[in-house]
């Protein structure tokens, strides 16, 4: 008997490996190895008692024997003990993940509400529906499982888990709870993770003084102001004011409903996926999970992480088609063509203004502008175009016009943020030119954001960087293809970003896309 649980252990190992197979979901992953690995030291500390104590009957061949093996199971039996250490270790790395962008790496006192990082390659984004055991949650938009965990790592991002508060069954004030997303950069998301959120009472707030939710993580990207981070939470909504836009007036940029509600839902006229809530109090928020965006968390790269199961693998080199390759200027998602000589001829609308077709560079270059400064260039062929026949940008609530200043490669100024590099065309490469946005300049280099260049996520808040040096009093960006040069928006601050009021007035000002095509376009991209 003691001879087959000796050799009975590599049938465990067989075991666990089996397992390491089908268990795709990264905590369980580790609890059955605890399990198998915890029953092979069990099995090796009994056959060792068993050998040790074996009775010899006088027969001292018999029992030397016994006594060798006593110590072979005891010399293995340190390698099972470091494994399990080993594992210990390696799960407290997956499932108690400390992002990169946590600088404090000693003396870490997270809240009680904080129940963990989520390493940013197991979001539901990365859910293969063809890869056996990687498949998101087949259940979808009717799955009722509220464990915030499940939530985020296999669902889609337009996943709302939570109804319409109008449509939440037997709602009771003292414990009715509802899951909200929240927005915010790393850094801060990081903060809240020591000392809660707190409560925004800077710049106009929609629905007064609070922390605000959108009820899905895609709904969060337009009305949030700064972007790197996604938290998840259960929250105690309490006393419930439901409004409209005609009662916006009345709770905005104040605290005043603070007195008699504890929660401020704003119901969306056209879209229920873009309903949002304020509330009064971090008391509310009962615990979250988060995680931080890629350009802003490299600790799953340096740590292989995204390389080690195949059932929890996602390309760091090619991104596919549609996916988000990064951020710009706090909030401007650059989308992977996947091939620089692919053309959709699908066109993309955003709250109803043409941005251009999917996802080559004039459209980040329009929906740059659109977001960060609420203008519009004219529809042109190909991005070299822009520098011949575009001389000014249109702002879309008003249609003020303001001019776009070339500086040709070579200019007497330097190189300026907030600018549009353009190229010329270049042979088969660039058959239509190319268009940049500059994002930031350093002593010796710009930084652009762009589509259709690169197929790869950025590291950073920006696709890549460009020299640049003056020569004889001129400045030149030096770049493999051939540069016109930079446009400049002379808007004399008179622009600003997008905001939930630019968006309704958007809204308001293209209502009639209801029944168009378009409209339907927008609907689309929501559902997806």
């Amino acid at each position: 008997m003691c001879w087959w649980f000796y050799k009975s252990l590599p049938i465990f190992y067989g075991i666990l490996t089996i397992y390491e197979v089908i268990c795709a979901r990264p905590k369980w992953r580790f609890l059955v190895r605890f399990l198998f690995i915890t029953i092979s030291i069990g099995l090796r500390v009994l056959a060792i008692i068993l050998y040790a104590t074996a009775s010899t009957h006088t027969n001292d061949k018999f029992f030397s024997r016994t006594q060798k093996l006593s110590w072979i199971c005891g010399i293995t039996l340190p390698s099972s003990i470091l494994t399990l250490l080993l594992d210990y270790y390696h799960y407290r790395v997956w499932w108690h993940y400390i992002p990169s962008c946590d600088q404090n790496p000693f003396h870490r006192r997270y809240l009680k509400k904080h129940r963990r990082f989520i390493p940013h390659h197991l979001m539901g984004a990365h859910r293969n529906e063809i890869q056996l055991w990687n498949e998101p949650c087949e259940l979808r938009q009717f799955c009722f499982n509220q464990t915030l965990e499940h939530i985020m790592i296999f669902h889609y991002n337009t996943h709302t888990p939570t109804p319409r508060w109008c449509d939440v069954p037997n709602k009771d004030p003292l414990t009715t709870t509802y899951i909200g997303f929240h927005r915010t950069d790393a850094q801060a998301a990081v903060n809240i993770a020591y000392t809660d959120f707190r409560t925004s009472r800077t710049g106009r707030q929609m629905l007064g003084f609070g922390i605000y939710f959108a009820r899905s993580s895609f709904h969060t990207q337009f009305k949030a102001r700064r972007n790197g981070a996604v938290i998840c939470a259960k929250i105690l909504m309490g006393r419930v004011l439901e409004i409209e836009n005609d009662e916006l007036a009345n709770v905005s940029n104040s605290d005043a409903w603070h007195q008699n509600f504890d929660t401020i839902y704003y119901r969306h006229p056209r879209n229920p996926l873009r309903d949002e809530f304020c509330i009064k109090s971090n008391e509310q928020i009962l615990k979250w999970v988060m995680y931080i965006e890629p350009p802003f968390d490299t600790k799953v790269e340096q740590y292989g992480l995204h390389r080690e199961f195949s059932d929890t693998l996602y390309n760091t080199t090619h991104v596919a088609y549609g996916e988000i390759m990064g951020y710009a200027s706090t909030n401007v998602p650059a989308y992977s063509n996947e091939n620089d000589t692919y053309i959709s001829y699908e066109s993309y609308y955003l709250y109803g203004v043409y941005m251009g077709i999917k996802w080559q560079c004039v459209e980040y270059a329009r929906r740059w502008l659109l977001i960060r400064k609420g203008c519009v260039f004219k529809s042109i062929v190909g991005a070299a175009d822009i520098w011949t026949e575009v001389d000014s940008v249109q702002r879309v609530i008003d249609g003020k016009c303001f001019p776009l200043k070339k500086h040709p490669n070579g200019s007497p100024l330097p190189p300026k943020n907030e600018s549009l590099l353009i190229y010329t065309r270049s042979g088969i490469d660039m058959p239509y030119g190319h268009v940049a946005m500059i994002v930031d300049i350093l002593p010796d280099f710009i930084r652009v954001a762009e589509e259709n260049y690169d197929f790869s996520y950025w590291s950073r808040n920006y696709s890549r960087e460009i020299p640049y040096r003056m020569i004889n009093g001129s400045y030149y960006v030096e770049d493999e293809y051939p540069v016109f040069g930079w446009m400049t928006v002379e808007d004399n601050n008179q622009t600003k970003p997008l905001d939930e009021a630019t968006i309704n007035i958007l809204i308001k000002l293209n209502g009639s896309l209801a029944s168009t095509k378009q409209y339907e376009t927008i609907q689309q991209q929501i559902r997806q």
